[in-house]
């Protein structure tokens, strides 16, 4: 609104020939003058177009900035479900080792192992303690920092844990390059690219002249007179074009042109290696998920038995202990990855992908 306005009107008072030697003003001439500066060449229409991309700038850097916090709670979001999943497998773990522990001393016992076999498992049952309460503190840190974002403290914070499983992300090439023309940094440029277009626009109206009319009274004292001033000034730009300020803002637009197009490339070759990263992940998760996980809980509980009738020595039940809860922890890892991946791929095309 500001930026419509038209100049304000200027009223001046101007008092000559006040001399000592005269009573007051008798011998004075009195001119009292109101003077209109008039705006040519589409100079304020120029104005509000610099404000309206101005305002549209900051509105789009607020719906940048609630978007990315958006992005923020999703992740730590993620990163409770992650954590609060490796605390449960931590408890499998250490209850698998006991277990493994518990049948050992017995073996002992009875003299079919050797003690040192019981030192090896109570050692791994004492490291899956320990890991068990890393990623405890490690939660109740991830706890607290997802409810910093609505200011809360976070001890006793639980979330559902319903994530969806990783799966492959198909967007067709010409949908793809849509939303790119469409994201946040191709928006974000575009709007400043009109904005300098809007200054240049100014730049070069403000170069042209603006014509000042003014009108007033005159009285001379002296003669006992009355008279209308008429007047009218034009600056006369001959030196001062705004030479300096219209060719920077040709520079910074052309400048911007480049940077988007180099941004669009960047940001194609980034969309197109999360998309990749994506399906990578979903395919080694829907191994591991459907295959190795199974197949190693199998071959545990085979290897267990065994171990139980003395018929395997303890070293290869505990590698196999060990693959089947690293196949645990990989497969919940999996799921945080993918799903970081995802929040990469939606802040990048500044939209939410639906999974």
């Amino acid at each position: 609104r500001q930026a419509g306005l038209v100049p304000n009107p200027e009223l001046e008072l101007e008092s000559e020939e006040v001399g000592w030697d005269a009573a007051g003003f008798s011998e004075s001439e009195i001119t009292l003058l109101l003077s209109q500066e008039l705006e040519l060449f589409g100079k304020r229409p120029a104005r509000r177009r610099v404000a309206e991309r101005g305002l549209e700038l900051s509105e789009l850097q607020s719906r940048i900035q609630a978007f990315d916090l958006f992005a923020e709670t999703e992740l730590r979001y993620y990163e409770v479900v992650f954590l609060q999943e490796q605390v449960r497998l931590a408890e499998q773990a250490v209850a698998l080792a006991e277990a493994v522990m518990q049948a050992t001393g017995q073996r002992v016992a009875t003299g079919v192992a050797m003690r040192s076999e019981l030192q090896l498992a109570t050692l791994q049952w004492q490291q899956a303690q320990v890991e068990h309460e890393q990623w405890l503190a490690q939660l109740q840190a991830a706890r607290k920092r997802l409810a910093a974002l609505w200011g809360g403290r976070g001890e006793e914070l639980a979330v559902a844990g319903a994530v969806s499983e990783p799966r492959p992300v198909d967007i067709p090439a010409d949908r793809l390059q849509a939303l790119l023309d469409s994201s946040r940094d191709a928006i974000t440029l575009a709007v400043n690219r009109d904005q300098v277009r809007a200054e240049l626009a100014l730049a070069r109206a403000e170069a042209k002249p603006n014509v000042t009319l003014s009108g007033g009274y005159k009285r001379l004292e002296v003669e006992n007179t009355n008279s209308f001033v008429v007047g009218l000034s034009l600056p006369l730009p001959v030196f001062n074009r705004n030479q300096g300020t219209t060719a920077s803002l040709a520079a910074t637009e052309r400048a911007l042109e480049h940077q988007r197009e180099r941004v669009r490339l960047e940001a194609e070759a980034e969309a197109r290696s999360l998309l990749s990263d994506l399906n990578r992940l979903a395919s080694r998760f829907s191994v591991v998920d459907t295959l190795l996980l199974p197949t190693s809980e199998e071959t545990y509980q085979t290897l267990q038995r065994a171990y139980e009738a003395g018929r395997l020595p303890y070293t290869t039940l505990l590698e196999g202990q060990r693959l089947l809860i690293d196949l645990r922890f990989e497969r919940n890892d999996l799921i945080l990855q993918w799903r970081q991946a995802l929040v990469g791929l939606e802040r990048l095309l500044g939209i939410r992908l639906s999974t």
